[in-house]
């Protein structure tokens, strides 16, 4: 079963930058996000039965849509006719995993990293379908987030609006960490130490994950698709 790694962060607080970070690790693949879990799990109730062959149609149909309309590169492509054929267990939940270990093993890696916002939002479906899970928890100054978050192209906030999305998402964050701490199953970081001290800090996650930390972490800037997102993605930094 693939291993996943489940990442716990505020928009503008260095998701992006963790990410790739850890995509350019031998061992984990890091994709360019797509929001499917927060996406989906909130809308799960109006597919209803996944049993009946009309609902999983569509919710196939979607999933594939959602992935074509995603902003960053993927090695994999899926079509709504693989993913209704190839998911034999009519669930939500393994129509993601698919995604994801088809996406891993595209590109030769054996533990998938994934970005999702608001993670914290379906934590429950996150424990009950992916037991094996272990998650990432970065907080950034939210000074540095609010200037972050006005500067951004395509959000269109001030400082004071900035601040309160940062204090509702800690307030639910900080309660995941919470719950999940006592499991032993996260790890809390902040993003001036990830940037300050980037070797030390990776070697203990990556410790944490049960992973060596290699130096070419730090190389992740060279990465051919990395460099490929950063275009479409430049509005977003």
């Amino acid at each position: 079963m693939l291993p996943f790694t489940f990442l716990i962060c505020t928009e503008r607080s260095g998701s992006n930058l963790i990410t790739k970070l850890f995509d350019s690790h031998p061992a984990f693949c890091g994709p360019s996000p797509t929001h499917l879990f927060r996406i989906l799990t909130r809308n799960r109730i109006k597919y209803g039965n996944l049993e009946n062959a009309e609902n999983w149609k569509i919710l196939c149909e979607d999933m594939a849509g959602l992935l074509e309309a995603k902003l960053g590169q993927w090695q994999r492509k899926f079509t709504k006719e693989e993913l209704a054929e190839n998911v034999t267990e009519r669930k939500l939940s393994a129509l993601l995993r698919y995604i994801f270990e088809e996406e891993t093993a595209a590109n030769g890696k054996k533990r998938a990293f994934v970005k999702e916002n608001h993670a914290w939002a379906f934590l429950p479906f996150l424990l009950a379908n992916f037991p094996e899970a272990k998650f990432v928890y970065l907080v950034r100054d939210p000074r540095d987030m609010a200037l972050s978050y006005k500067k951004t192209l395509a959000q269109k906030a001030g400082i004071s609006e900035a601040v309160a999305i940062w204090q509702q998402d800690q307030q639910a964050s900080i309660s995941a960490y919470l719950q999940l701490k006592e499991a032993g199953k996260i790890y809390l970081l902040t993003y001036e130490q990830l940037v300050e001290k980037p070797a030390e800090t990776l070697t203990e996650i990556c410790s944490f994950l049960g992973e060596n930390f290699e130096e070419q972490m730090l190389g992740f800037h060279q990465n051919n698709l990395t460099k490929e997102n950063a275009t479409p993605l430049q509005a977003w930094n």
